[in-house]
């Protein structure tokens, strides 16, 4: 029985290996694009409780290449500076709005009410979504509108590459890239309609605002946790042309500070990345035992083999993600604790029922 079960993680492992290999192959990361940039791009930043971040994006906006832009900020009934900080970008740059933003009705969770409101005021050919802690590097609005021109989408999302200071973000911030590209084919979010092949990070998602203004994604999905995922979801199954990929440098993001902020945010959305399948994430989990099992039960040949898969496993996906591939080695056991740590909260909550998150208790109904 313990020998089956070890060929089988064995196998599994293989194929995430396979995987990431497909992802660095088929090149799955936002290429350099070109873009006369004549058509306008609207940026939309829902804030809330922002004054350490808004500012730094604001002065980013205001330097990009791609001239076009208008730049519309939803200030979240938030307690600290934001507001004052908008306002006073918006005295020197035309291009940038203040919104003030309305209680929140029943019924939708903050952030998703937010995106919609910005969106009703956005009158640009694209609107792209994005947080107040991302960064755009040189070219990046410009190739993105590029590769959704050049595909037809009506969605790009893009994962930023994310910045990591401490010792706790080492462990718990690459764990989403972990998932992501050892366990999803990034070209199937474009070639394929099944909805399960599905990824997207509300850090950066560009809508062609034809599509967004006749469906009115996040009115559809306004009770949701995890807005990215169930747009992307939703856009396959209405069959539209959908694609997500890294961000490859163009696009940076320091999501968290510490372990327990990392842990907090990542448990409220890891287990819908396997679209709620419960059998999916505990054998996930239990793969993460399989190095002792596989010595105890293979031949030692195959328990070399696997330990090789696994060191390839994470320096792959630290590849294609632009992530330290040494700080992801030496941290390599504490991120499947993590993932473990990360799992158990995510069941937590669901049992609880709601969630805290910016001071708003949320329905995880």
């Amino acid at each position: 029985m313990l020998q089956s079960i070890a060929i089988v993680i064995f196998i599994f492992t293989a194929l995430r290996l396979l995987v990431i290999l497909t992802n660095i192959f088929t090149k799955q990361w936002l290429s350099v694009g070109y873009d006369n940039g004549n058509e306008k791009v609207s940026v939309l930043i829902p804030c809330r409780n922002e004054e350490n971040n808004i500012s730094v994006l604001l002065n980013n906006l205001t330097r990009q290449e791609y001239k076009n832009l208008e730049i519309l900020v939803y200030d979240d009934e938030s307690t600290d500076h934001t507001a004052s900080i908008i306002h006073s970008f918006a005295l020197q740059y035309p291009q940038i709005r203040y919104i003030k933003g309305n209680p929140l009705p029943e019924g939708w969770s903050g952030k998703i009410y937010a995106c919609h409101k910005l969106a009703q005021e956005a009158t640009g050919e694209y609107l792209l979504f994005t947080d107040a802690d991302v960064l755009f590097h040189a070219g990046c609005i410009t190739s993105a509108v590029s590769h959704l021109k050049k595909h037809n989408l009506h969605l790009l999302s893009l994962f930023p590459q994310q910045q990591m200071l401490t010792r706790g973000e080492k462990i718990t911030v690459p764990v989403m890239n972990w998932i992501l590209v050892s366990f999803l084919p990034l070209i199937l979010t474009r070639l394929s309609k099944r909805p399960s092949l599905s990824a997207a990070n509300g850090q950066f998602m560009l809508f062609r605002g034809e599509s967004y203004r006749k469906h009115q994604f996040h009115q559809a999905i306004k009770r949701s946790l995890v807005e990215d995922i169930h747009i992307f979801r939703y856009m396959k199954k209405l069959g539209l042309q959908v694609h997500t990929l890294l961000g490859n440098g163009f696009v940076e993001c320091r999501m968290y500070h510490s372990y327990s902020e990392a842990i907090d945010g990542f448990s409220k959305n890891i287990t819908d990345f396997f679209s709620g399948r419960g059998f999916m994430i505990l054998f996930s989990l239990a793969t993460l035992t399989g190095l002792w099992l596989i010595f105890f039960s293979l031949p030692r040949v195959l328990f070399f083999v696997y330990l090789g898969m696994i060191i390839a496993i994470q320096t792959g996906f630290s590849f294609a993600s632009g992530q330290n591939i040494f700080d992801n080695l030496r941290f390599l056991l504490h991120q499947r604790v993590a993932f473990f740590h990360m799992v158990y909260k995510a069941l937590k909550i669901k049992r609880k029922g709601t969630y805290i998150w910016k001071g708003r208790a949320i329905s995880c109904d």
